[in-house]
């Protein structure tokens, strides 16, 4: 599957979690208790679907909209849980070819992939494989990432899962689709890695949606009328959709490979993004160093 093969719609799926506000203190008193509310986050999910992505659907469905989604294994583990109708209905536009899925990491979490990459690696094959669960042994041949630069590990998902094509996201109205080998891409303290050679190289597909056909429907969860709002944003995109011409945009025509960093930017990011992955980075850092001392 090339850039050409996909959508020029993208809409981004994953369910958020309700957590319970505790105090340091209460934390460490009760270490073992949950991190976030479960039965709140249920209730939470089934307001969603009702008032947000069920009229998404209603909508793509009744437009016959093409488009890919971007989702989560833990949003797919739900639907089959408590929404097996829904569930049917995505898999009716799957199989139709109306949507392409491509996996995101399990619980969304793929800023993970910039600071522990086989945490992410592992989260990753498990949507995968609840993709496959719950939509007839559908292939996945496309991963969302969200960023690529020279120290990232991508040879880890290409040889352990056997996907070579990733889609990104990036400010503009312009996209840009470009091929290279794995021996090209990758570069510690910018040398070439041994271990990449001519046996096992790879060529990798990196596909850049701007954003301005990139769509997030967790965005019609904090309006106080989601039913409004989810309206609205379907026919933001489902505009972009139906007035999308390939022979005049050429959105995705495919470009020499850009200048690529060897580390990865946070200055993409807003300031509670920016502030995770310090954190996570530094706590990654911490835990290493604690496992190196055993």
């Amino acid at each position: 599957m090339t850039i050409s093969n996909l959508h020029p719609i993208t809409l981004q799926l994953s369910n958020l979690k309700k957590f319970e506000v505790k105090s340091l203190i209460d934390v460490l008193q009760s270490p073992s208790q949950p991190f976030f509310d479960e039965e709140a986050t249920l209730d939470f999910f089934l307001e969603n679907c009702k008032l947000v992505y069920e009229p998404i659907l209603d909508f793509v469905e009744k437009n016959s909209l093409h488009l890919n989604l971007i989702i989560t294994g833990d949003f797919v583990d739900l639907l089959g849980k408590h929404k097996p109708q829904l569930l049917v209905r995505l898999n009716q536009l799957v199989a139709s070819n109306h949507i392409i899925l491509v996996a995101d990491s399990y619980y969304g979490e793929s800023l993970s992939s910039m600071y522990n990459f086989q945490w992410w690696r592992e989260s990753i094959d498990l949507t995968i494989q609840k993709i496959k669960e719950k939509f007839d042994n559908y292939l996945v041949e496309v991963i969302y990432l969200p960023q690529v630069y020279r120290r990232l590990p991508l040879e880890q998902i290409v040889w352990d899962l056997g996907i070579s094509k990733f889609l990104l996201r990036q400010k503009g109205t312009k996209g840009v689709s470009f091929e290279i080998g794995l021996s090209e891409l990758r570069r510690f303290n910018n040398h070439p890695v041994e271990w990449i050679n001519s046996e096992n190289d790879r060529k990798v597909s990196l596909n850049y949606y701007p954003d301005t056909y990139f769509f997030e429907a967790n965005y019609n969860l904090f309006y106080m009328n989601k039913l409004q709002a989810a309206k609205a944003f379907s026919m933001s995109f489902g505009f972009k959709a139906v007035t999308y011409d390939p022979l005049k945009a050429n959105l995705f025509k495919s470009k020499p490979v850009p200048r690529l960093n060897e580390q990865y930017s946070i200055a993409y990011y807003d300031n509670l993004q920016k502030a995770i992955i310090r954190l996570w980075s530094y706590g990654s850092a911490q835990i290493m160093s604690e496992y190196g001392n055993e």
